[in-house]
């Protein structure tokens, strides 16, 4: 894939690639798909905690608590998160936290920029910079909260009034709002300041081979097909005052919907150095929006147009899917992955041909998969982030609770892959051998914290000691012991018909759909809860989207 990096990204429009499809674009959209699937991933939508609406991890290790990273030669490496905001109401995409203490009221988390590490680029074939465009969190109610207007987009394309697009992806794009610490820049602004950052530094400085590659999956795929568009407009994939040197930018976009009329069409055909290529499933409703309406036989130009190629997928000819699925289904993102692993082309039957790390991860968030595997509805199986002390933090406890990190981690259940997040101050946390714990001894330490805001992770299992670096603090109860157990149980279970299908996958299906976010975890309390962490599986009911004709009126794709 490395040396043939230029064609799969569409240099040559992917001609002769896509049916049937070609194995290596096979998995470089599974590739990119997964990228645009961890800011899906990684979102906070618990509206009960005060961290609701950000990302659940750290740029460090946002890639691997998604568990895309593992085992990838792909490597890359998070360099900015962007927030966005909106000036009409979008309730299913901005997510507002529900507690008095909530990290901002204005603004979501909508994405990240990453750019491959030096491992990452031998195996990739260049510099690869990736912009990823959060989608929506429910499914199909965002249809609900847009129009089919479109508004006039001068801001970002050069004073032109005629290029429009529509509304809601303008205001997602372009909002600001000066009471957000987040969002005193748009979206817009904050990642094209960040890919400027990055091709001057990669390709200006060091003169390496650069890509650019921005992905995204549903309304995630509108952003992304505009932010593609811009970036080569106005000149961003290319260094600070050389316009010779142009940088390709690919847009792989699943499951996205048209985004502007004729005129930005025009512009898109007008540009160079700008390929775009769309994945739709052939039952998704999402990739016609806005739909064309027509009265009897005569119909109604809204005015959208479609940018760049299509690949088209039929998830249902798939033997491991239930039949005939619905609309959620059909649009969810896992489902489009297992769709490009599989689809052989508008003649062939489904193949199976790439194996993806496990089958129950089409079962992510919906109830794809055929009965026989067992798998349940809604299933996740992720790592979990536990804050040492809950709101009280890592410190000296009350006289008569000199045991109460002792008792805490004792209802709490740990696996490899779990993480520790110690917040404290004037103090500091160090691992010890079993020896150093009961005698409060630090001067022989495994390893030694005094940053202030620490994440342990959980990487091997057995009985793990921490205290303070203080031996005075240790004494008065700043100690913890924590067991460890093996990596987190997958409720999966074979299948016991007879003749049960191969199963090409491991039994744990990654996903980070956990319920914490960085920096919070449950208070304190006599007993254990089940908030504390993320349960092996969340289960929850299903949502069905109907679309009503009235009268003499109908929909037409």
């Amino acid at each position: 894939m490395g040396s043939n990096w230029k064609n799969l990204s569409g240099e040559n429009n992917w001609v002769d690639l896509l049916d049937p499809l070609d194995i290596d674009l096979r998995r470089y959209l599974i590739h990119y798909g997964e990228m645009a699937q961890a800011a899906r991933d990684a979102f906070n939508t618990e509206k009960v905690s005060k961290h609701a609406g950000d990302c659940l991890y750290n740029p460090s290790n946002l890639l691997s608590r998604v568990e895309i990273a593992q085992g990838n030669p792909y490597k890359y490496e998070v360099t900015k998160y962007f927030y966005g905001t909106s000036a009409i109401q979008l309730p299913s995409f901005i997510v507002k936290s529900l507690s008095r203490e909530a990290w901002c009221k204005e603004s979501n988390w909508i994405g990240y920029v990453a750019v491959a590490t030096d491992e990452g680029k031998v195996a990739l074939g260049r510099r690869d910079i990736v912009v990823a465009w959060r989608g929506t969190v429910q499914t199909m109610e965002w249809i609900n909260d847009l129009k089919f207007d479109k508004v006039s987009a001068p801001d970002i394309f050069k004073g032109d009034d005629k290029v429009k697009i529509q509304r809601g992806w303008h205001s997602i794009y372009t909002a600001a709002d000066p009471k957000s610490k987040f969002n005193k820049k748009c979206a817009r602004d904050q990642v094209l300041e960040e890919v400027r950052r990055l091709v001057d530094f990669y390709k200006k400085e060091k003169k390496e081979d650069v890509s650019l590659t921005i992905v995204g999956h549903s309304m995630g795929g509108a952003l992304a097909t505009l932010n593609a568009v811009d970036i080569v407009v106005n000149g961003y994939n290319k260094p600070t005052d050389d316009s010779s040197d142009a940088i390709l930018v690919t847009a792989f976009v699943y499951a996205s919907p048209r985004v502007g009329n004729s005129n930005f069409k025009q512009i898109f055909l007008s540009c160079d150095n700008i390929r775009v290529l769309r994945v739709e499933n052939m039952n998704d409703v999402v990739p016609h929006y806005p739909l064309k309406l027509q009265m009897l036989c005569f119909p109604i130009n809204i005015g959208y147009s479609h940018v760049g190629e299509v690949l088209r997928i039929d998830t249902s000819k798939s033997p491991y899917l239930k039949t005939p699925g619905d609309i959620q289904r059909w649009h969810d993102m896992e489902t489009y992955l297992h769709g490009v692993a599989g689809t052989q082309g508008s003649e062939r039957e489904f193949d199976l041909v790439v194996r993806r790390a496990n089958i129950a991860l089409v079962n992510k968030y919906t109830d794809g998969l055929n009965d026989e595997w067992h798998v349940p509805a809604k299933c996740s199986a992720s790592a979990a982030e536990f804050q040492v002390g809950g709101a009280v933090g890592w410190r000296i406890p009350a006289v008569n609770e000199t045991q109460l990190y002792n008792v805490w981690a004792s209802r709490r259940r740990f696996f490899i892959g779990d993480s520790l997040h110690f917040r404290y101050k004037n103090d500091s946390v160090v691992i010890v051998e079993k020896w150093g714990f009961y005698h409060c001894d630090s001067g022989k330490p495994i390893a030694f914290y005094v940053d202030g805001d620490t994440v342990i992770n959980l990487e091997n299992s057995g009985t793990m000691y921490f205290i303070s670096g203080n031996a005075d603090r240790c004494k008065k109860g700043v100690n913890m012991m924590v067991e460890v157990m093996s990596p987190r149980p997958v409720r999966y279970f074979p299948p016991s018909i007879s003749n049960p299908p191969e199963n090409p996958y491991s039994a744990v299906a990654p996903s980070p759909a956990q319920v914490l976010s960085p920096g919070e975890s449950p208070e304190l309390s006599p007993g254990p809860s089940a908030s504390d962490s993320v349960a092996s599986f969340t289960v929850s009911g299903s949502v069905t989207a109907v679309i009503v004709g009235l009268g003499s009126w109908a929909l037409k794709a």
